[in-house]
């Protein structure tokens, strides 16, 4: 099974190296090709939970 990668070709890295527009790390985006199917899922679920949390704040 493969993931796409969760880019939406919106690329700005904030003072943290965290992608404003997908919000992944700098390390995130540049292994994600070599990362298996669980480690691209755990990064998946953690930005829809990021996503989650700021709307219900």
């Amino acid at each position: 099974m493969s993931i796409t990668s969760p880019c939406i070709a919106n690329c700005k890295l904030d003072e943290d190296e965290v992608c404003t527009g997908c919000k992944r790390t700098i390390k995130e985006i540049t292994n994600w090709s070599n990362y298996s199917t669980q480690q691209k899922q755990n990064i998946l679920t953690r930005l829809e939970q990021q996503k989650l949390d700021t709307h219900s704040s």
